[in-house]
C-alpha cells in the first residue's frame, strides 16, 4: 500500500538520527536502471579503446560518468532527506528511471560522434538527462511546500536546475561543433555541480542521513564492480578461445576476481557512516570525490574487457598499451579510495603513504613482467595483488597495534 504523506513525515525533511536507517526497495530497483547506463559506458569506452579512438575513449567516458553520477548523486541526497515513499514520489522515482533508461540509449551516439570528431551528438543522451532533472525539479518543489525552514534552499535548487535544462535544450537544438560543445558542457557543468553547494552553506542543507548516505554510495561501488565482474567473464572467455580449458583461464579467472574482490574489501575497510555524521560541512566534497571511485572502477572493467580483445586477435591495442591502460585504471581506484578517506592528499600519514606506494610498486612490477617476456593474463595477475597489498598492510599494522589514520 502506498503511503500518504503529511507533515513530520518525509516532506518535511527526515529525522537525521534515525535508528535503522537502510536503502528501500525503490532505492534498489533505482539502482537497477543506473547499473544499465555503467554497462553501456564501459562496453562503448572498450569499443574504441579497440580500435585505437583513446582521446574518443577518455572525452566520452568523463562526459558519459559525470552525468550518471550526478544524476544518480541527486536523487540519492534528496531522497536520504525527504523520501515519503508516497505516490508522488513513487511516480517521480519512475519518471526518473525513463530518463536514465533514455540517457543509457544515447551513450552509444555520444561516443560514435566524439569518435568522428566533427559535433557532438549528445541529443538523446542530454533528452534524458532533462527528464531526470524535471523529475527532480518536482520533488524539490513538493519539498519547498513541507519544509518551511529550508524552504530557500529547495526553490534555489529547482530554480537552479530549471535554468540549466533550458541550456541542455538549447544545446540539443544548436548542436555545435565539438570544440564549442565542449566549452558549452564546462560552464554548464560548473553551474549544476557549484550551485547545490552554495544555496546549502547560505540557507542550510537538507536533512540527509550519514549512515543511509553512506550505505547508498557503498551499493554503487558494488554496482559499477559489477563491471569488473562481466570484463572477467570476457576476459576468461579469450583465454579459454585461444588456449583451450587448461590450468590459465582459471587462474586468469581467479585473479581478474580477486581484483574485483580486492577493490571491494579495499572500499569497505572502513564504515564512512560515523565519518559523515561526524563531518557533515565535509559531506558533499566526499561525495563529489566519489566520482573518481566509480569512474576508475568502470574503467577497470573495460580495460579488463580490452584485454580479452586483445588475446582474441581484434585489438590495435598492443600489449603493453593494454596492461598499461588496465594498471592507470587499478591504481586511479586505489588513490580515488585513499583520497575519499582523507578527503586531501595533505592528510595522508606516513603509513597511507608506505601502503599507497607499495599498491603503486605491484602496477610498475606488472608492466615491467611483461617487458621480461611474461604474458599478458600472467602480468594481470600480478596487478590483481595491488589493492591486496593495501588491505594486507592495514592488516598488519593493527596486528602490531600500529594506530592507522581512518
Amino acid at each position: 500500500m502506498v503511503k500518504r504523506a503529511r507533515p513530520g513525515n518525509g516532506w518535511s525533511g527526515r529525522d537525521i538520527n534515525e535508528k535503522h536507517r537502510v536503502s528501500t526497495p525503490l532505492e534498489l530497483f533505482f539502482d537497477l536502471t543506473f547499473a544499465t547506463s555503467l554497462a553501456v559506458v564501459s562496453q562503448q569506452m572498450s569499443r574504441l579503446l579497440v580500435h585505437g579512438d583513446f582521446f574518443a575513449a577518455l572525452l566520452s567516458f568523463a562526459i558519459s560518468m559525470l552525468s550518471i553520477c550526478w544524476a544518480w548523486m541527486n536523487y540519492s541526497w534528496f531522497a536520504s532527506a525527504y523520501d515519503s515513499d508516497d505516490l508522488s514520489f513513487r511516480l517521480a522515482t519512475m519518471i526518473h528511471m525513463v530518463g536514465v533508461i533514455v540517457l543509457s540509449l544515447g551513450l552509444p551516439r555520444l561516443f560514435q560522434s566524439t569518435a568522428e570528431g566533427v559535433r557532438l551528438d549528445n541529443s538523446v543522451m542530454v533528452l534524458g538527462y532533462v527528464i531526470m532533472r524535471l523529475a527532480m525539479i518536482f520533488l524539490w518543489i513538493r519539498a519547498a511546500q513541507f519544509d518551511h525552514a529550508r524552504r530557500s534552499t529547495l526553490l534555489a535548487n529547482a530554480a537552479v536546475v530549471f535554468f540549466a535544462q533550458v541550456l541542455w535544450i538549447i544545446l540539443i537544438l544548436w548542436m555545435p561543433p565539438l570544440r564549442e560543445a565542449l566549452i558549452y558542457l564546462a560552464v554548464l557543468g560548473c553551474v549544476e555541480f557549484v550551485s547545490p553547494a552554495a544555496f546549502y552553506r547560505s540557507w542550510g542543507a537538507p536533512p540527509w542521513h550519514a549512515h543511509h548516505i553512506a550505505e547508498r554510495y557503498g551499493l554503487l561501488v558494488i554496482i559499477a564492480l559489477g563491471e569488473c565482474v562481466y570484463g572477467t567473464v570476457s576476459m576468461v572467455g579469450a583465454v579459454v578461445d585461444q588456449r583451450g580449458w587448461t590450468a590459465e583461464p582459471i587462474l586468469v579467472g581467479t585473479a581478474c576476481v580477486g581484483l574485483a574482490f580486492g577493490c571491494w574489501w579495499l572500499y569497505f575497510q572502513r564504515s564512512f557512516g560515523d565519518f559523515l555524521k561526524a563531518r557533515r560541512d565535509s559531506a558533499y566534497g566526499w561525495g563529489y570525490l566519489h566520482i573518481l571511485v566509480f569512474a576508475s572502477i568502470v574503467a577497470m572493467g573495460a580495460g579488463l574487457q580490452v584485454s580479452g580483445e586483445f588475446l582474441k586477435g581484434k585489438s590495435v591495442f598492443t600489449d603493453l598499451a593494454t596492461l598499461a591502460f588496465n594498471a592507470a585504471a587499478v591504481c586511479a581506484y586505489i588513490s580515488s579510495v585513499f583520497v575519499v578517506r582523507n578527503l586531501s592528499i595533505l592528510r595522508w600519514s606516513r603509513i597511507d603513504l608506505i601502503l599507497w606506494g607499495g599498491s603503486m610498486l605491484a602496477a610498475v612490477t606488472s608492466l615491467a613482467m611483461l617487458k621480461w617476456g611474461f604474458s599478458l593474463p600472467a602480468c594481470l595477475a600480478v596487478l590483481s595483488l595491488a589493492p591486496f597489498v593495501v588491505i594486507s598492510g592495514r592488516e598488519a599494522f593493527r596486528l602490531l597495534g600500529i594506530k592507522l589514520s581512518q
